[in-house]
C-alpha cells in the first residue's frame, strides 16, 4: 500500500502528471498486496477453527474471537479518525459519519459518495479494505460453525465446493460493479472473497496431518510459486491500464482473477515451510516483528502523507515512498504504544462472561506431537 500510494501521489493524483511506460504499469498494481493480506487473514483466522474441529487444538469461541478482533481494529481507527478530522484541509470521512465511526468507509448510503470515491481528498480512502475485512470477521464464525457439522472425511471436498462457489459468485459481484461505486454488497467481503477463499482452503490443508502435506522438494515448490506469482503479475500489469483505479468490467475481472492467483501462490510457503527455514527465521526477526506491530497504524495514517506528497509536488516516486514511509512511522508507533497495546491487554477482560477457547473433543487416535502443525498463530 505504501508503494502504490506513494507512486499514485507522483503519477496519478499529482497535477499535470500522467503515468506511462512499463515501469508505471508494474508499480501501479502493487495493491495486489491487499489481496495477499486478505488471503493471509483467511488462513490465520480460519486455521484455529479448523484445528479445533480436527482435534488439533482448542477451538476459539465466537464471542472471544469477535471481542479480540474489535480490540485490534477499533481503538487505533478511532484515534486516527478523530485526529485527522481535526486537521484542516482534506476530509477524514465521507457520508453522514455513521459509516466512518463503525468503520465502514468503503460503503455509502444511497445518494452519497463513499470515502474510496474521494481518492484525491479523503484521507481514509484505503479503508475500503478494512470494510472488507470487518465483514469477513463478522461472517467467519457462522461459516466455521456450519462447516464444523460436516463429517471429517467429507470436510475437504465440501470446503472446496463451498469456497469455490462463493469465490465465483464474489467475482461476478465485484466485476458487475464496474463503476467502482462500491455498493452495500460489492464493497464488503461479498465482492472480494476469492483471496479469502484461498487462505481458508490453505488453512484446511495445513490442519491435516503433516505427512499428507510433505513434499520431496519444498524449496522447488516455493520457487515455482514465486515464479508463477511474478509471471501472473507481469501479465496482468501489461493488460491493465497504468492506474490502480479500475473502472471497467474487463479490467476488474483481470484484477480479480490475477490477484487471487497471486495471493494463492503467496500461501505456498505456509504449507511447505518447516521450523528453522529461512522464511520463518526472517519473519521472526526483530525488525520485521516490530514493523508488524505498527503495521496497522501505518495503514491508517499513510494515505494522509501521500496526499501531503501531492501538495508538496514531490515528483520522484522513491522520494515520495521515503517521505510517506518515514512520516507514517511516527504516528503509527505512537498509536501502537498509546492505544493499540493497552487495548490488546483487555483481550481477556471478559473472561468471566465467555471463555476465549473451548476444547474440541479428541478422537481415539490423536496425532502425535511430531504431527502437530508447526505454524504459530497469533489472534491479536
Amino acid at each position: 500500500m505504501l508503494a502504490v500510494h506513494s507512486w499514485a501521489a507522483t503519477r496519478v493524483l499529482a497535477p499535470q502528471s500522467a503515468p506511462d511506460g512499463i515501469g508505471d504499469r508494474l508499480l501501479a498494481h502493487l495493491n495486489v498486496g491487499v489481496a495477499i493480506f486478505f488471503a493471509l487473514s483467511g488462513f490465520l483466522l480460519y486455521r484455529p477453527f479448523i484445528a479445533g474441529d480436527l482435534a488439533l487444538g482448542p477451538r476459539p469461541s465466537a464471542a472471544a474471537y469477535l471481542w479480540r478482533r474489535g480490540l485490534r481494529i477499533l481503538p487505533a481507527y478511532w484515534l486516527a479518525l478523530g485526529a485527522l478530522a481535526l486537521v484542516p484541509g482534506d476530509t477524514a470521512r465521507a457520508g453522514d459519519g455513521v459509516w466512518a465511526v463503525l468503520p465502514l468507509q468503503g460503503l455509502a448510503p444511497a445518494g452519497e459518495r463513499s470515502c474510496v470515491e474521494l481518492i484525491a481528498t479523503c484521507r481514509f480512502a484505503p479503508v475500503w479494505s478494512l470494510t472488507v475485512e470487518l465483514t469477513f470477521y463478522a461472517l467467519l464464525p457462522a461459516y466455521a460453525t456450519l462447516m464444523s457439522r460436516v463429517p471429517r472425511r467429507q470436510r475437504l471436498p465440501c470446503e472446496l465446493l463451498v469456497l469455490g462457489t462463493l469465490a465465483a459468485v464474489s467475482t461476478a459481484v465485484g466485476v458487475a460493479d464496474a463503476t467502482a461505486r462500491l455498493t452495500l454488497v460489492s464493497g464488503t467481503v461479498a465482492g472480494h472473497f476469492p483471496p479469502f477463499a484461498a487462505g481458508m482452503l490453505a488453512a484446511v490443508l495445513s490442519a491435516r496431518r503433516e505427512e499428507r502435506l510433505r513434499t520431496p522438494s519444498p524449496t522447488l515448490k516455493r520457487l515455482l510459486a514465486t515464479a508463477a506469482a511474478l509471471l501472473v503479475y507481469s501479465a496482468a500489469a501489461m493488460a491493465l491500464p497504468p492506474s490502480p483505479f479500475l473502472f471497467t468490467a474487463r479490467d476488474r475481472l483481470i484484477a480479480h482473477l490475477a490477484f487471487a492467483v497471486i495471493a494463492t501462490c503467496a500461501l505456498v510457503p505456509l504449507l511447505v515451510e518447516t521450523p528453522g527455514r529461512p522464511a520463518r527465521s526472517l519473519l521472526a526477526s526483530r525488525p520485521l516483528r516490530a514493523l508488524g506491530l505498527v503495521s496497522y497504524g501505518i495503514f491508517l495514517w499513510h494515505y494522509t502523507f501521500a496526499l501531503a506528497a501531492v501538495d508538496l509536488r514531490i515528483a520522484s516516486w522513491p522520494l515520495s515512498l521515503v517521505f510517506v514511509s518515514a512520516c507514517s512511522l511516527v504516528p503509527a508507533t505512537a498509536s501502537y504504544l498509546l492505544v493499540e497495546r493497552p487495548a490488546l491487554r483487555l483481550k481477556n477482560a471478559l473472561w468471566g462472561r465467555f471463555p476465549t477457547t473451548r476444547e474440541a473433543p479428541r478422537p481415539p487416535a490423536a496425532p502425535s506431537a511430531s504431527h502437530q502443525p508447526s505454524l504459530a498463530l497469533r489472534d491479536d
